[in-house]
């Protein structure tokens, strides 16, 4: 049956579709009295919102309020569409515009994928910003530090793949291009028993002068840019699997020498916060649509003969019972003497008989199933 399902793809025939309808509530500031800039950024986190509820993404939409076009929609990748928003209230409350909208989704069967249930760790270090001289305008030395959380935050509760650890504190610099027989995020992954390792670097969040009117009878606040880079690593190969640049910029709020903490909600609640919630919202959407379908690699980081420890456990989603099937790893070297990670498929399972928040414990099925399996060989779920 599977693979007439292939085929049916590659022929290009229909997948029958499911729709439904949602409704979501989404909110944005009003900043400068911008009434239809707060809409559109209430609308996206609207949006978001209902994706991240119900398993779906859009690729294109139109927004319809009392039957007429009042936006098109940020276009996104997705596990399902998006056909139409519709928008069906909104309100101002002091500041803030509050919107309702009712989304169309559209599940694609063809589009979906079985995983294996389980949840990969993923490393966030403190954000790199190699021009730290941005940090002085509104004192933000702590910035790095807190935009990590922020991001594991995000990760933490909307990512249906993987959950943080964070090091807010550490900072992991990678070599460009990495040094000979040197592998960082494999190390990093080692020390943590993470899976993945994602790191930060801030960009650009310089700040444009404030404009005003000839006569001094009015002035805008000045716009701050917020230019992140992310860049996801596999813990055992060390390999970058997804990398992508955000950008995006809003009034600053505060007074040119005032200190803002950017841990307060003041700080988050402002306009310029609020759109850098939005960009770690993205973020997390599209960091699950990298990890979705991938299989979760655990390694083995012990054995005591017919028993081996895995780096994964109840955090993982892994339960007494389940069954993995064993790949030796070993290295090859390419032409500059850098390590590259491969692994060879055996027959070897092993049950879990053990668990705990970081690690689980396993059999080795048969006798002499495993007289080749070592540290650092790869489990992967049946």
């Amino acid at each position: 049956m599977k693979h007439v399902f292939c085929l049916l793809l590659l022929l290009g025939l229909s997948i029958p579709c499911q729709a439904y309808w949602v409704e979501a509530t989404g909110d944005a500031k009003i900043v400068n009295g911008d009434s239809s800039k707060a809409r559109e950024i209430a609308i996206q986190n609207a949006l978001r919102m209902a994706l991240l509820q119900n398993g779906g993404n859009f690729q294109a939409s139109q927004v319809v309020s009392n039957g007429n076009l009042t936006t098109q929609a940020l276009e996104l990748s997705a596990a399902a569409n998006v056909k139409t928003v519709e928008l069906l209230n909104e309100q101002k409350d002091g500041e803030r515009l509050i919107v309702t909208i009712k989304v169309d989704l559209q599940a694609n069967d063809a589009q979906s994928c079985s995983n294996d249930g389980l949840k990969a760790a993923i490393l966030i270090p403190q954000t790199l910003l190699y021009d730290r001289s941005q940090l002085r305008y509104g004192r933000l030395e702590k910035l790095p530090s807190v935009l990590s959380q922020h991001l594991a935050a995000m990760l933490k509760k909307n990512s249906a793949f993987s959950f943080p650890l964070t090091l807010a504190e550490k900072q992991v610099d990678i070599p460009t291009p990495t040094a000979a027989g040197l592998r960082i995020p494999t190390i990093v992954s080692e020390m943590t028993d993470s899976q993945y390792l994602l790191l930060p670097e801030l960009l650009d969040i310089s700040v444009a002068p404030a404009t005003s009117a000839p006569l001094g009878l009015w002035q805008h606040d000045p716009l701050r840019q917020f230019q992140l880079r992310l860049t996801l690593y596999h813990g055992i190969s060390g390999e970058i699997l997804w990398q992508h640049d955000y950008a995006t910029n809003a009034a600053w709020e505060f007074d040119k020498t005032a200190m803002v903490n950017p841990t307060s909600s003041e700080f988050w609640q402002s306009a310029y916060g609020e759109n850098i919630s939005a960009v770690l919202q993205q973020s997390v959407t599209d960091i699950d649509q990298v990890l979705n379908c991938r299989p979760l690699l655990a390694q083995i980081i012990a054995r005591d003969n017919s028993r081996v420890i895995l780096n994964i456990g109840r955090q993982n989603g892994v339960k007494k019972g389940d069954k993995f099937k064993i790949a030796m790893q070993y290295n090859v070297n390419d032409q500059l003497n850098r390590p590259h990670a491969l692994a060879t498929a055996t027959p070897v399972t092993v049950t879990i008989d053990q668990t705990s928040e970081t690690t689980a414990t396993a059999l080795i099925n048969g006798e002499h199933a495993a007289l080749n399996i070592q540290v650092n060989d790869i489990a992967l779920k049946k």
